[in-house]
């Protein structure tokens, strides 16, 4: 919210997402780049996750997948995107931004919980964009069984040489 209170963008359990949305439900901005929001494709409920929230946005006419979230290692997934940069089918990180609310100050949970409380909590956890391209279709979207399997398959045995294929399926 702003300073008068009023939403910045769409709140995700109050959203009407249609199938064929007609023009931006909102904005969100990603290092200093402001993107239109097409659809919410994902919100995590509870409120003991990471506060998840998958988009599907645009910038100058190119759609892009901005995943916005609370984590407490922020460059473990940004790194994790650049070691599997190039494999075919695996989306290309295309920014990640640590979001700030006021220039160099982090938004981080710390800022938001009571002084007495932070001593037992966990962990800090820092709000982070990633913006990816190009959007793939959910596993549930799957064109037949076979797809679906495969899918999985390659998975776990690591197709790409990114995970170590277990000798009993070598």
């Amino acid at each position: 919210m702003n300073t008068n209170g009023t939403p910045i963008g769409p709140v995700p359990e109050q959203a009407s997402v249609p199938n064929t949305p007609v023009g931006p439900i909102g904005v969100i901005e990603v290092c200093k780049v402001v993107y239109e929001i097409i659809e919410i494709l994902f919100s995590s409920a509870g409120s003991l996750g990471r506060g998840t929230v998958i988009y599907l946005a645009r910038h100058d006419g190119q759609m892009y997948i901005i995943k916005d979230h609370w984590v407490e290692n922020p460059s473990h997934e940004v790194e994790m995107m650049k070691a599997v940069n190039g494999i075919p089918g695996v989306p290309t990180l295309i920014d990640h931004w640590e979001v700030e609310l006021l220039s160099n100050i982090p938004d981080v949970t710390s800022q938001y919980q009571a002084e007495k409380y932070k001593a037992s909590m966990k962990g800090n956890r820092a709000h982070v964009r990633i913006v990816m391209s190009p959007r793939g279709r959910p596993l549930t979207k799957f064109r037949t069984k076979c797809e679906l399997v495969t899918c999985i398959r390659d998975v776990l045995v690591g197709k790409h040489g990114l995970i170590q294929k277990p000798p009993s399926l070598m």
